[in-house]
């Protein structure tokens, strides 16, 4: 339950995790410390990605997905045949 503090880790794990700068070994080091240090962190950190991972669900991130791609295909089946935007054509 260790992460890097760059994004977008910390958006996905949240309180869920233990962050270290991954260019820090002193920070790498004392975040392996604390988690490995006590059961008492490991439960709290566990706890909080528990409630982190309620946020996220595969059926309903497969059906954005697919809608998302539905919709750029749509865009592209509207642009004429050259690819390029109306806009954006080539004199």
């Amino acid at each position: 339950m260790l992460s890097s503090n760059v994004m977008p880790m910390p958006e996905f794990g949240g309180a869920g995790l233990a962050y270290f700068s991954p260019f820090a070994s002193d920070e790498i080091a004392t975040a392996l410390a604390r988690v490995l240090g006590g059961a008492a962190y490991g439960f709290e950190v566990g706890a909080a990605a528990l409630q982190m991972s309620k946020r996220y669900d595969w059926d309903r991130t497969a059906h954005a997905t697919l809608a998302r791609i539905l919709a750029l295909h749509d865009k592209q089946d509207s642009l004429p045949a050259s690819g390029l935007a109306p806009t954006e054509a080539q004199p």
